[in-house]
């Protein structure tokens, strides 16, 4: 009677699991609208957007900041004339972003998010 109901946790925490997964889904389908709505208005200007990927790339490793990816973002929204929702540029935020950059000063990752766009 007394401390935590070991039947109700498990479906808590079963319950939580599902609800973060179904979340999860939501994100991703929305990353890939909005990569795909990126392409389609970005990749005929592919020849120009590479080099000024290139001037965020201030020390030609493929990452930048966290300040400078933000602002290559606003950016992008803008010049793609991309109707934003509520939460689009931090899901792009969190979708570039790497962990595992040595330099974590740096670690917005400008190349994978090429590769996302421009294969």
């Amino acid at each position: 009677m007394y401390g935590e109901n070991k039947h109700t946790a498990a479906d808590n925490a079963a319950q939580a699991d599902k609800q973060a997964a179904e979340q999860n889904e939501v994100r991703q389908a929305r990353l890939n609208q909005i990569l795909a709505a990126f392409r389609e208005r970005l990749f005929p200007y592919k020849e120009e957007i590479q080099p000024w990927f290139a001037s965020y790339d201030e020390r030609q490793d493929g990452h930048c900041s966290l300040e400078r990816f933000s602002e290559m973002i606003d950016e992008l929204l803008n010049n793609a004339q991309f109707e934003a929702e509520p939460g689009d540029k931090e899901l792009l935020m969190e979708s570039f972003h790497d962990p595992d950059h040595v330099d974590q000063t740096r670690p917005q990752s400008i190349v994978v998010l090429d590769e996302a766009l421009f294969g």
